[in-house]
């Protein structure tokens, strides 16, 4: 066979002499050959072909260790896939927290670096995720033979990139606005959005990464995150993307469907399409650990699909965009919105190694403490929807109202607290009872009004406390409550274990009162104050404040100032609104509250929440006042309460574990009234 006419070509042009060349045309002719084909790129791999047979897992990164298999997660297939895709610019990945959002995207990076080399940035909320992040990445590239000897030793390991030898993957987090400027990126992969941290100078850190990746025309954006609620930024993302939720056939009818937790509540599906097998027949619930043996999925068709088929229907599962569905096993339809951003949504209901029993044992404790949000987040993948309108008063007043009347105590509690909310000539204060599992009964509500103009400061030993705040020692932390009947502890009587005042507003008066208040009452009296730069997590933080800002005067032993993330009370309280009242954790009123406390009920329900929608798309909750002339003091009592109870418990709630008190031998006195020298336990000596 003759050499092709390039290869002749090639031939006439070599270095060899001609007689030579014409005698050992055809050898000559395979060697060039062989070296244009040797020299030609290789067209890469396959993400997904590349990460299932390459990368592998460390013990210290999963529950698995080993190779990576998406034959556990084959829902997770498709987002690596759309790295190859080039029309595709940005994928959102919105799901449960420990869903393998992390493992998805170290294999993101790494597959880039060995399929298609090109500089990168990988995006933390902090430094220490950020260091974190790093290691994971490096541990996995220790375990996988492709990749270990592409990485520096550990001793060369830095915070500014991720060395694979031929490419770097720069290092950023929210906040480190340096860390974001300058560094072009094909490829920029964010994690945990929804806990950046913005600079309200620049904007959203999220939105503000994509001009790294202006400089290429085939550039690709990953966002994944938990969401959080409605101002969710992963929720945004993922609402302006094509929207594609994941489709499993069901294993006896073959009817294609996306799981879900609760079944539709209208349509040609009510009542099905959701996880059931968790009431008695006369639909009281069951409880957490009865629920995790009797629960099932209930599907569509009316099937029922029980845990061990999961495997199976989620290994044939599609994704499918919105305004798509599945016939005879495809996806038929157009595409609500361009393929262009692509988002993907993921639930627990879905892993591999989590039954749909377990799922709703979870459900059933999270609603037992009132923390439905964190089940909505971290099980369902979704942000938690705030409730847009308020109950009306006086049907909040009759349904929450219980069997005591006001100023006594159901012998169900265990403590009291109270909450002062300071106004310019009065002040309001509310007194609320608690008992096992965060149930709580309302006490009593009060103003006190003010007698005299603000006292002139000569001195700060000559100014006396003024007479609203003065009330709040003698008539709320010298009192004692009657209990009907005995509580648990065996009382019949308790005083308020502690009291919070929020120094918002005459905050000086006020800190002069707390100081007055602890060298009697020590631990029972607390300056607190709303604080939305306290960690969401932590919920409150102390800060301690040395000296009058007025007067430079250092207070003696300092001044203790309680920081309180009021946010994730509001949205507990606007719960705590619609709970049961015959299910531990009830919220619950006086009996007589709709006749003595009309102007109490409409200050509960004259603040809700209200959704904004920025220029940016992005949606932001704000708490609006309704009526600025009723005002909103017994809704900031309330919330505040919330939190003074998580200070008082630790965050344990469960009854059977608080110490039984102990007597005092050595009461001293305060006010006129004995009280005890420690006051760290619940409730009354």
């Amino acid at each position: 066979m003759p050499p092709s006419p390039r290869i002749s070509i090639l031939i006439k042009r070599s270095i060899f002499p001609a007689h030579i060349a014409r005698r050992y045309q055809r050898p000559i002719a395979r060697v060039l050959a062989l070296g244009a084909t040797a020299w030609h790129r290789m067209s890469p791999p396959p993400t997904v072909e590349w990460c299932e047979r390459e990368l592998h897992l460390p013990p210290e990164l999963t529950g698995s260790p080993g190779k990576v298999d998406f034959v556990s997660r084959p829902y997770w297939r498709e987002p690596l896939a759309l790295l190859d895709d080039p029309d595709v610019r940005t994928i959102t990945i919105m799901g449960d927290a420990q869903g393998g959002k992390t493992i998805l995207l170290c294999a993101m990076a790494l597959s880039r670096a060995a399929c298609d080399p090109a500089p990168a940035m990988l995006v933390y909320p902090d430094q220490d995720a950020m260091r974190e992040g790093r290691d994971k990445i490096y541990g996995m590239c220790e375990v996988s033979p492709a990749m270990a000897g592409k990485i520096p030793p550990m001793s060369k390991w830095n915070d500014r990139w991720l060395d694979f030898g031929n490419m770097l993957v720069w290092l950023a987090y929210s906040g480190g606005r340096q860390r974001m400027r300058g560094r072009p990126a094909k490829y920029v992969l964010c994690t945990e959005v929804d806990v950046w941290q913005d600079d309200s100078r620049l904007g959203s850190s999220a939105k503000l990464i994509q001009a790294r990746a202006k400089a290429f025309v085939e550039h690709k954006i990953v966002y994944e995150s938990t969401p959080t609620d409605d101002a969710s930024t992963i929720a945004a993302f993922y609402n302006r993307s094509d929207r594609r939720r994941y489709y499993v056939p069901c294993p006896r009818c073959n009817h294609w469907q996306e799981l879900r937790f609760f079944p539709h509540a209208k349509g040609k599906f009510t009542g099905k399409g959701g996880v059931g097998g968790m009431t008695e027949k006369n639909g009281a619930w069951l409880t957490p650990e009865q629920a995790r043996v009797s629960a099932y999925y209930i599907g569509e068709c009316g099937c029922r699909i029980d845990s061990d088929a999961k495997t199976t229907i989620v290994s044939a599962g599609l994704w499918v965009p919105r305004g798509c569905e599945i016939k005879r096993g495809q996806v038929t339809g157009t595409p609500a919105r361009s393929s262009r951003n692509a988002g993907f949504q993921m639930s627990a209901l879905y892993a591999p190694k989590i039954t749909f029993g377990e799922i709703a044992e979870q459900y059933l404790e999270h609603r037992e403490s009132n923390q439905l949000r964190v089940f909505w987040n971290n099980w369902l993948g979704l942000p938690d929807r705030i409730a847009s309108r308020m109950p009306n008063w006086k049907t909040l007043g009759q349904r929450l109202a219980w069997h005591h009347r006001r100023g006594t105590v159901p012998a169900e509690a265990y403590f009291l607290t109270a909450q002062a909310d300071v106004q310019k000539d009065h002040t309001h204060v509310g007194v609320r009872a608690w008992g096992d599992k965060r149930s709580s009964w309302l006490v009593e509500w009060e103003t006190f009004k003010r007698d005299e103009p603000a006292p002139k400061r000569v001195d700060e030993a000559s100014v006396p406390i003024a007479s609203d705040l003065a009330r709040l020692e003698t008539e709320i932390l010298a009192a004692r409550y009657p209990i009907n009947g005995t509580n648990p502890h065996g009382h019949q009587q308790l005083p308020v274990r502690l009291l919070g005042i929020d120094a918002n507003y005459r905050t000086f008066e006020v800190h002069d009162f707390v100081k007055h208040a602890e060298a009697r009452y020590g631990d029972r009296v607390r300056a607190v104050r709303g604080d939305h730069k306290v960690d969401p997590t932590d919920l409150f933080r102390a800060s301690l404040v040395e000296r009058n800002a007025r007067t430079g005067k250092a207070y003696e032993g300092g001044l203790t100032l309680w920081g309180i993330f009021v946010n994730a009370f509001r949205e507990q309280l606007l719960s705590l609104f619609s709970a049961d009242v015959d299910q531990p954790g009830a919220w619950l009123l006086t009996s007589d509250v709709v006749v003595l406390g009309q102007s109490y009920l409409r200050q509960l329900v004259n603040q809700g929440p209200v959704t904004d929608v920025l220029p940016g798309g992005r949606s932001v909750v704000r708490w609006k006042t309704r009526d600025p002339v009723v005002g909103e003091h017994a809704w900031d009592i309330e919330v505040n309460q919330l939190a003074l109870a998580e200070m008082v418990t630790g965050g344990d709630w469960q009854a059977a574990k608080w110490p039984r008190p102990k007597r005092s031998e050595t009461p001293r006195e305060a006010s006129g009234v004995s009280l005890p020298r420690d006051f760290s336990d619940f409730s009354a000596r």
